[in-house]
């Protein structure tokens, strides 16, 4: 099996959120990247936004594989309910690195990138400068950041409701 962990620089990070499939809520991003399973299709972060571990009952892994007698709870979108990874409690030891740490089912997440545009404006830097207004504090800072969130998250609705549409239509 193939773990990647941080060993990209920088400047080959491509800069992503996490979003539940089911209704869209901001799950992680990359900043809290600790390395994604290809084996078993799972992203693990250090941390996470809107997600509920439920610490009501320990279950146990039983399907044959690597993860086959680790102890789990149940990770799920705290918007809609849907389970989307689990927190590990006890594993093998070559699995250690994942306790306690959120490994997400990438099937029931949508991947969605950041800072890479299809298009770019064929406009000098310069030019541009006018647009950028000072920020003289966190919480004009943190007001902006919570629009911009909210712009993103209706844009990438719009833009999934126009694939379904395209889809229906083929």
């Amino acid at each position: 099996g193939e773990d990647k962990r941080d060993t990209a620089s920088s400047e080959d990070e491509q800069v992503f959120v996490l979003v539940c499939k089911s209704c869209n809520a901001i799950i992680g991003d990359q900043f809290s990247l600790v390395m994604i399973d290809e084996d078993t299709n799972t992203i693990t972060l250090k941390g996470c936004h809107e997600v509920a571990v439920s610490t009501e009952q320990l279950e146990v892994e039983m399907s044959p594989g690597k993860m086959m007698g680790c102890s789990f709870n149940l990770i799920r979108c705290s918007k809609c309910g849907v389970t989307v990874g689990r927190q590990y409690i006890t594993t093998s030891r070559e699995l250690a690195s994942i306790q306690m740490l959120f490994t997400l089912f990438l099937d029931n997440l949508v991947t969605f990138p950041l800072g890479q545009p299809q298009v770019v404006a064929d406009v000098p830097s310069a030019s541009l400068t006018h647009f950028y207004a000072p920020i003289s504090s966190f919480d004009a800072l943190t007001e902006q950041y919570n629009k911009l969130q909210q712009m993103l998250l209706l844009m990438f609705e719009e833009m999934e409701g126009c694939k379904r549409r395209l889809d229906a239509m083929e």
